[in-house]
């Protein structure tokens, strides 16, 4: 599949609230992106720094950096 050019793509965007065949061409647009060999992993990361934050968050924990003199 092809990529869209960016005006397309806002297009599609926001005909997908009425139109089930652009919203999967949308996701498939961006399904390419997201799943790309340097953006995934990045995707996951945040997403897991996330997750230990609001853990912490819960527990109380806080973490501070030493600052270095």
């Amino acid at each position: 599949m092809q990529s869209m050019p960016i005006e397309e793509l806002a297009q599609a965007f926001i005909t997908a609230l009425w139109n089930v065949e652009t919203h999967l061409a949308v996701m498939d647009v961006f399904r390419q992106w997201y799943r790309a060999q340097f953006v995934e992993p990045a995707i996951v990361m945040l997403f897991i720094c996330q997750v230990v934050t609001i853990v912490f968050s819960m527990l109380g924990i806080h973490v501070v950096a030493n600052k270095v003199s």
